[in-house]
């Protein structure tokens, strides 16, 4: 029953986000990055460049690259692995070494272990290890400050912006949510559905899980947001199922829903035509 909710939900939204090519949403996705900084006071550059994500979290992946001296450009080989705003990075003589951080092919029973074998590994050439509190450069013999001039050490980076038309854009980061579509639009009105997964660690609560609802938004003639409100309709992390969606007429659609922690049931009432939602208890 509930694949076929789901077929549901997902057919509406294909036909009714069609449109012309202004509104639309944009989605770009940045895999590398530069860094400036010093070690010991001598100024380098670090390039990093995604290349795959751990076996179970989405907020952890491998990286490689390089770094040089400034003074020097002699380009050194990198491999490593980023955690949120924290990398550790290794140089390695011996590429199967290498090889061995960058496909991540050792498994433990679970993420956490994962990780701490491979950031704490020690049959290193060099390792960067970089983070907020202290960040260091070491080889076999000494150990040496490092700092980065960047206040965020994340490589991967992932946006949506609506493009009103080719000179007016809105950041979606403001929704705190991803994987948008526009449903319909009216003017300045617009009805947004997202679709993302409960959470970044797979084995964890809510691994398998998936957020999706609707966002009813409002903008002025000059697109700044005036006021938007966000409507779940299916939701591992606040404990909502969808049950049911039907449709009385060709623009106007129901969605039966329940909050299987509280065991109240709710109808939210979506009109295209309009582009009013509304939020019922049902008793």
């Amino acid at each position: 029953m509930k694949l076929i909710i789901l077929f549901f939900f997902l057919s509406f939204f294909k036909v009714a986000t069609a449109q012309n090519d202004y509104p639309k949403i944009i989605k770009t996705r940045i895999e590398d990055k530069i860094f400036h900084g010093e070690i010991n006071r001598n100024p380098i550059t670090i390039y990093l460049k995604f290349h795959q994500y751990s076996n179970y979290h989405l907020g952890v992946y491998s990286v490689n690259g390089w770094y040089y001296f400034d003074s020097v450009k002699e380009k050194i080989p990198l491999v490593g692995i980023v955690e949120y705003n924290e990398f550790v990075l290794y140089n390695y003589v011996d590429s199967t070494k290498a090889n061995n951080i960058l496909c991540l092919p050792i498994l433990y029973d679970n993420h956490w272990k994962d990780l701490k074998f491979y950031k704490s590994k020690t049959d290193f050439d060099e390792r960067i290890i970089v983070n907020n509190s202290v960040s260091t450069w070491s080889n076999k013999e000494v150990t040496y400050s490092l700092q980065l001039n960047q206040p965020s050490f994340d490589i991967l980076s992932e946006n949506e912006f609506i493009y009103f038309d080719s000179t007016h854009v809105f950041d979606l980061k403001n929704f705190k949510r991803t994987g948008f579509r526009i449903v319909k639009y009216l003017e300045n009105t617009f009805i947004l559905e997202f679709i993302e997964p409960s959470r970044l660690y797979a084995m964890g609560n809510c691994g398998a899980g998936l957020e999706r609802g609707l966002i009813h938004v409002e903008y002025d003639e000059s697109y700044n947001l005036l006021n938007f409100n966000e409507f779940l309709i299916n939701s591992c992390n606040d404990f909502i199922d969808l049950m049911s969606v039907k449709n009385s007429s060709k623009d106007v659609f129901e969605y039966n829903y329940e909050n299987y922690e509280t065991h109240k049931k709710y109808k939210l009432k979506v009109n295209l035509n309009t582009l009013e939602i509304t939020l019922e208890n049902s008793l």
